[in-house]
């Protein structure tokens, strides 16, 4: 190999240990802290999204306890319990069950909240479980049913029912002396007689089953010392009913108000619409009127 030769080779294998050295030296003070710094930047990101959610969940956990003082009973259990059960006898009352009760247990702590039990006990048709359950559940408070029996009398035409009710007491509320005000919209239809057709189900009875609606009946149109009355037979109980203007008619799934008593006709106002009745028709076959009517 002559001299030339030499040198080139030996100028090679500087040159190639000098690549190998930057090389190294290259990712020594360049590649490796970058990836190190690229790791750190993508564990920052995912802490940061962390984060992100966890102050979400617990935004969102403030705003649902906001919303569960709002409707929560009183922190006070005798407070509480008092003011409850008489609105749960307004409910039964309304709703028109016979032979009810309605008892109060010993509230117990579940999941860091206290929870007061009731059971409501009475009799009833289908259509006065409907109503129950429709104003039960458009009612503000924080309530529930946990459990309903349900066992049939006379056939199925009456109803033995049973109710297991927890309300819920939230540290914070409050209101010491009063129920939640307002209306639930937990509901799918704000309307009582949209739900006509499960009061109408004869779910244990012989044979086909008629409302209480199709069979009240309009038989009389007449004026009593001046005043004209609407009298309808409910042909169910074989009951008699007298009305003015202004007076209320509850049968079935309807429940409304006398608004006009005119010739052979009457107007009944439900509140979500109006119908017209003449002397013979059912109460089923009410015919609706138009708002400007």
């Amino acid at each position: 190999m002559s001299d030339r030769q030499k040198q080139w080779a030996i100028g090679s294998m500087v040159l190639l240990f000098g690549l190998l050295a930057a090389d190294q030296l290259w990712s020594r003070m360049v590649a490796e802290p970058g990836k190190i710094a690229m790791a750190k930047h993508d564990r920052l990101i995912k802490q940061i999204r962390k984060t992100k959610l966890q102050i979400k969940g617990a935004q969102q956990q403030v705003r649902r306890l906001k919303q569960w003082r709002a409707r929560s009973l009183p922190t006070d259990v005798q407070s509480a319990r008092t003011l409850y059960q008489g609105w749960l006898h307004r409910l039964v009352d309304s709703a028109g069950l016979e032979q009810r009760v309605v008892d109060s247990g010993t509230p117990v702590k579940r999941a860091g909240l206290q929870v007061l039990p009731f059971t409501v006990r009475g009799t009833g048709t289908m259509e006065q479980l409907t109503k129950l359950l429709y104003q039960f559940y458009r009612a503000p408070h924080l309530h529930r049913i946990r459990t309903l029996s349900i066992a049939p009398i006379s056939a199925g035409a009456r109803l033995s029912l049973s109710f297991a009710i927890e309300a819920l007491m939230v540290e914070g509320c409050e209101r010491t002396d009063r129920l939640a005000e307002g209306v639930s919209t937990v509901l799918a239809s704000p309307q009582l007689r949209d739900y006509r057709l499960l009061a109408e189900r004869n779910l244990f009875g012989q044979g086909p089953r008629v409302g209480v609606a199709e069979l009240t009946e309009l038989t009389a149109v007449l004026k009593v010392d001046g005043v004209p009355e609407a009298w309808f037979m409910n042909r169910i109980d074989d009951r008699l009913i007298k009305l003015r203007v202004g007076d209320r008619l509850q049968a079935g799934w309807f429940d409304g108000v006398v608004e006009a008593i005119e010739g052979d006709e009457v107007i009944l106002d439900e509140g979500g619409g109006r119908w017209l009745l003449t002397r013979g028709d059912r109460l089923a076959d009410a015919a609706a009127l138009p708002p400007e009517y």
